[in-house]
C-alpha cells in the first residue's frame, strides 16, 4: 500500500505546479446555528457558514514562486480583488483545489538547506476541487 509524505506534497498555482512543498495543511470548519427557540428544553442547530485555510512551505528552486510571493511581499499597493489566487495543494494524484488570498508570507534560509517560502492562506469561496480517495 502507498504512503504520501511531506516530500511528496506539491503547489500549483493558476493551473501549474510551481513548487514542491516540505510541509502543507489545510483545515475546514463549518459553524452550526444556534435556532433553539425559546419554548424548548434542548438546542436546537443548523448548518451556517463553511470556511477553510491552511498554511504551505514551498521549496524555493523554480522561478514561478515569485509570482506567489510578490502577492504579499511587496511594495507598491495593498491586497486587492485581483490578488485572489486559484491554487491546489498536491500529493500523488490526490488534489484539494481553492481560490484563496494569501494573508501571510515569509521567506527563510539555513545553511545548506534550500530556501522556504512560508504561506498562511483563506479560502474564499466554495472547494473547487477535492479528489481525496483512492482512484
Amino acid at each position: 500500500m502507498a504512503y504520501f509524505s511531506g516530500k511528496d506534497g506539491a503547489l500549483a498555482y493558476n493551473g501549474q505546479t510551481i513548487a514542491k512543498t516540505s510541509q502543507w495543511s489545510f483545515s475546514g470548519s463549518q459553524t452550526a446555528l444556534d435556532v433553539t427557540h425559546l419554548e424548548k428544553n434542548a438546542r436546537v442547530f443548523s448548518v451556517g457558514l463553511k470556511s477553510a485555510s491552511g498554511n504551505a512551505t514551498v521549496w524555493v528552486y523554480l522561478e514561478n514562486h515569485k509570482t506567489l510571493a510578490e502577492k504579499v511581499i511587496r511594495t507598491d499597493k495593498p491586497l486587492d480583488a485581483n490578488d485572489i489566487l486559484g491554487m491546489e495543494l498536491r500529493f500523488g494524484n490526490r488534489v484539494v483545489g481553492f481560490n484563496c488570498l494569501i494573508t501571510s508570507a515569509s521567506l527563510s534560509s539555513t545553511t545548506g538547506e534550500a530556501m522556504a517560502f512560508n504561506i498562511n492562506f483563506r479560502v474564499t469561496g466554495n472547494i473547487t476541487t477535492a479528489t481525496l480517495a483512492a482512484p
